[in-house]
C-alpha cells in the first residue's frame, strides 16, 4: 500500500513540474522532438472568411458552418463558438504565409520546402518541410537546411476575420528535415 501512495505522489509531483514549466517557459516544450525553432523575424497574416456557405451568428458569438455535402452544395451545418472555431483556422491560415516569406528573404526559389500544420507536445505549430533526398528528387543542393531555418519565421501571428468579428493567435514555426513526408 505504501508502494501505490509513494507512485501517486511521484507521478502527480512529475505532472506538476511539467504543468509549471509549461506555464513559466512554454517554448521549452517546443524543443522537444526534431527540429529547429525558427530564428527569423516574425510575421503577421490576416485572412477574411466570406461566402454564404459560413456565417456569423452574433446573438450566440458562434459559427454556423457546414459539415456535409451533396451534389457540391451543403447539406448539414453545425455551429461553434466563434473563438474555438478561429482558434483552428488560425494555424493553416498562418502557414500560407510561411513559404512566401522564406523565398522573399532568400531571394531564391524554394523548391524541395514545403509546410504543414501539426502539434508539439501542447502547441499547434507550423512546420517547415526541409525534403530530402535534395538531389536525388531535384531539389538545389545549395539551399542548405540552415539557410531554410535561419529564414524561417520565429513566429506567424494569424488574424482570422468573418463578418467583422476577428481573432489573432501567435503560432511557432519549426524547421524540420523531412525524408518524403516522415521527419528525418
Amino acid at each position: 500500500m505504501k508502494r501505490r501512495g509513494y507512485v501517486a505522489a511521484l507521478g502527480a509531483s512529475v505532472a506538476s513540474l511539467a504543468g509549471l514549466t509549461a506555464f513559466a517557459k512554454p517554448d521549452l516544450l517546443l524543443t522537444l522532438g526534431k527540429g529547429t525553432r525558427g530564428t527569423g523575424d516574425d510575421v503577421s497574416v490576416t485572412k477574411s472568411i466570406d461566402g454564404e456557405e459560413v456565417s456569423y451568428l452574433e446573438e450566440t458569438n458562434e459559427v454556423r458552418y457546414p459539415t456535409a455535402y451533396a451534389g457540391g452544395e451543403p447539406q448539414r451545418y453545425a455551429t461553434e463558438d466563434f473563438r474555438t472555431w478561429a482558434k483552428r483556422r488560425s494555424a493553416p491560415v498562418g502557414s500560407t504565409a510561411v513559404l512566401s516569406t522564406i523565398e522573399d528573404r532568400l531571394a531564391v526559389p524554394v523548391d524541395g520546402v514545403g509546410k504543414s500544420v501539426g502539434r508539439r507536445v501542447l502547441s499547434t505549430v507550423i512546420f517547415v518541410e526541409y525534403l530530402l533526398p535534395r538531389e536525388e528528387n531535384g531539389y538545389p543542393p545549395d539551399l542548405s537546411f540552415q539557410k531554410v531555418a535561419s529564414a524561417t519565421p520565429r513566429t506567424v501571428h494569424a488574424t482570422v476575420v468573418l463578418e467583422g468579428k476577428q481573432y489573432t493567435r501567435a503560432v511557432p514555426v519549426i524547421a524540420r528535415r523531412s525524408n518524403q513526408g516522415q521527419p528525418n
